[in-house]
């Protein structure tokens, strides 16, 4: 075994279970040298109730290790105790209550525990002077996720009850104010590394209406990003309603134009109504904006008019493939809630448009699409090419009010 090349013996430790690595790494030095690699997944996964950064820390003190990690994905899930329960009763009304009620003892029982860990772990695990020093060891860091979507139950023995609540949206708690201070610090500690895609799958809108002092600190995290995908919530907003929402559009603006080499992005404006992208679109028109190597451009959940997203699009001439709408944030069996509405014009006038002034490789559709004046409507649970929809079906035309999300 030790006579065997090199090559091979990468071979026998790509095939192996982290258990092996370390058995084989046992045998001999030149086996410890070359499974050293082998020891830690190129992804590092933090969840709230686990004490991840204490042991991302010390991974990130052994170079070796360091070296390996490639993606962050932080786990940041909470849940709404209120709505938690009542959705309980929705998911068992018709089961036997008093099983129901052992069930429900139990698995409150272990969340209560896993509660206690997270204020434990959790509520200080994203400052700045916690994570800077890290991330400054993790040279070949390119990917940072940030989820409060993605179930925190992910263990065999965690009650299933538990994660069935969780596919139940008004489940997962969205701290607007902590979630904006955890964002802002993971950026302000990103600032030596070269990260190049980024992630956040329920950022609250104020977070684009912080003041300037902080702003210019984190834009020059976004200047080396190749792909974004931000989800922002727009739901519950601070009272001064009119004043961040304007800043928070003129800001997020600013951060689009700031990501010159930008190849993919993904934008989700998730509210209880459709949220209208004419100041985001012509913020980027004002300053004459073109995404010169954007390939990649997937916008849901948003109203606007024919005339302003067919402008926006067609000015994109390096996209390749272009996705309009989704599935949105429901419960299962829901009708889709992620779509776009057009104000003015028509759909059919924009695939035109878009069919004539673009050469894109896809167009996808998804959701529940609106044409207020046109009396075009479709819903659609999965994407479908612009030219495979037809005609809008007769006698199902939404109703022009937006999705209540509970």
């Amino acid at each position: 075994m030790d006579e065997l090349p090199t090559e091979l013996r990468r071979a026998v430790f790509e095939q192996c279970d982290r258990a092996t690595v370390r058995s084989l790494r046992r045998t001999s030095k030149t086996w410890a040298k070359i499974g050293e690699e082998y020891l830690l997944p190129a992804t590092f996964t933090t969840y709230p109730y686990r004490n991840d950064t204490d042991r991302l820390d010390s991974i990130s003190q052994y170079e070796g290790l360091a070296t390996q990690i490639q993606r962050l994905c932080l786990n940041h899930g909470e849940i709404n105790e209120w709505h938690a329960r009542h959705n309980t009763y929705f998911l068992n009304y018709m089961r036997n209550s008093e099983e129901v009620s052992e069930e429900m003892a139990t698995a409150w029982h272990h969340y209560n525990n896993l509660k206690r860990l997270m204020e434990l772990y959790h509520l200080n695990s994203c400052t700045v002077e916690r994570l800077e020093p890290i991330f400054a060891r993790l040279p070949h860091l390119q990917s940072v996720e940030i989820s409060l979507m993605n179930c925190i139950f992910y263990k065999e023995d965690d009650p299933l009850v538990l994660k069935q609540i969780w596919s139940i949206p008004s489940t997962r708690r969205v701290p607007r104010e902590a979630t904006v201070d955890r964002f802002t610090n993971i950026l302000l500690a990103l600032q030596t590394n070269a990260v190049t895609h980024l992630s956040h799958d329920r950022i609250p809108f104020e977070f684009f209406a912080q003041s300037e002092h902080v702003l210019e600190k984190v834009i020059p995290v976004f200047q080396r990003l190749t792909s974004v995908r931000l989800s922002m919530d727009l739901i519950d907003r601070p009272t001064d309603i009119e004043s961040s929402h304007s800043k928070a559009f003129k800001n997020l603006s600013r951060f689009l134009r700031s990501t010159t080499i930008l190849r993919a992005l993904e934008l989700d404006f998730h509210g209880r109504r459709k949220v209208d992208l004419e100041p985001l679109f012509s913020s980027l028109r004002r300053h004459d904006f073109v995404f010169e190597h954007l390939e990649e451009l997937t916008l849901k959940e948003f109203t606007s008019t024919e005339f302003d997203i067919g402008g926006f699009l067609t000015k994109q001439k390096s996209l390749k493939r272009l996705h309009l709408g989704g599935a949105g944030d429901k419960p299962k069996h829901h009708p889709p809630c992620g779509g776009v509405w057009l104000e003015e014009g028509s759909f059919k006038g924009l695939f035109e448009r878009v069919d004539r002034e673009m050469e894109l490789e896809s167009f996808l559709m998804q959701g529940d699409l609106l044409g207020l004046g046109s009396n075009e409507s479709w819903e659609l649970e999965e994407p479908v090419a612009w030219e495979d929809l037809g005609d809008a079906p007769a006698g199902r035309h939404l109703v022009p009010v937006g999705p209540v999300i509970g």
